[in-house]
């Protein structure tokens, strides 16, 4: 078919896509005044903006739209190679068996894809668990915390128990030179007096000296 390749890569380009580019690209479409809205008023098909990321009751279906378009370019290379490796044989022989293509569909094709249907399912249910970088780009979780999920949570409650270095801080170079010179400064403990011992040839009853 020709251009078929041409259609696979762009289906694959937004896997590589860096999340902060495809966050600020859907963050720009899905705007009051974005592309989606344009268009939409455009065919007349609504007659105000839609507020697509600051309406609670659609927000998040907003952003799953942009996971499942990042995602989509992965699971269509697994099942591309799925598909090619079914033998043909087995085509052939419903075919000649006398079996319709809808048929040769559900009893041959959705069978051999079983395997790949499992591995896409189990690894989409584990990306949407770990979903983080487009919340936090398009919408920081809201509105109305509509969008705060498993992830957003932990980490907004764990980050400010976290103690990082101070360079992983951002803490300016200054900063941590007068930090570390008054600390210089700071008076060292006196040493422990050393511990006086009693010869062998000292009584039992001897504590601190003979």
């Amino acid at each position: 078919m020709p251009g078929i390749k041409l259609f696979r890569a762009a289906f694959y380009v937004p896997v590589v896509t860096s999340v902060s580019v495809v966050g600020i690209m859907w963050g720009w479409m899905y705007n009051e005044q974005g592309l989606i809205n344009a268009v939409l008023q455009g065919l007349h098909v609504v007659n105000d903006p839609v507020g697509w990321l600051s309406d609670d009751r659609i927000a998040l279906f907003s952003v799953m739209v942009v996971t499942l378009w990042r995602g989509l370019g992965w699971y269509m290379v697994l099942y591309l190679a799925a598909l090619q490796a079914i033998p043909k044989d087995l085509e052939e022989a419903a075919r000649l068996d006398g079996a319709t293509r809808w048929q040769r569909f559900w009893r041959v094709t959705v069978p051999m894809l079983m395997p790949t249907i499992l591995l896409c399912t189990v690894l989409s249910t584990l990306s949407a668990m770990k979903v983080l970088e487009e919340v936090l780009i398009m919408t920081k979780g809201g509105p109305v915390s509509s969008i705060v999920h498993g992830s957003l949570l932990r980490l907004r409650s764990g980050h400010p128990r976290i103690q990082l270095p101070a360079r992983a801080r951002g803490e300016p170079r200054r900063k941590r030179v007068l930090r570390r010179s008054r600390m210089a400064q700071l008076p060292l403990p006196a040493a422990p007096s050393p511990v006086a011992r009693c010869p062998s040839t000292c009584a039992p009853r001897c504590i601190t000296r003979c």
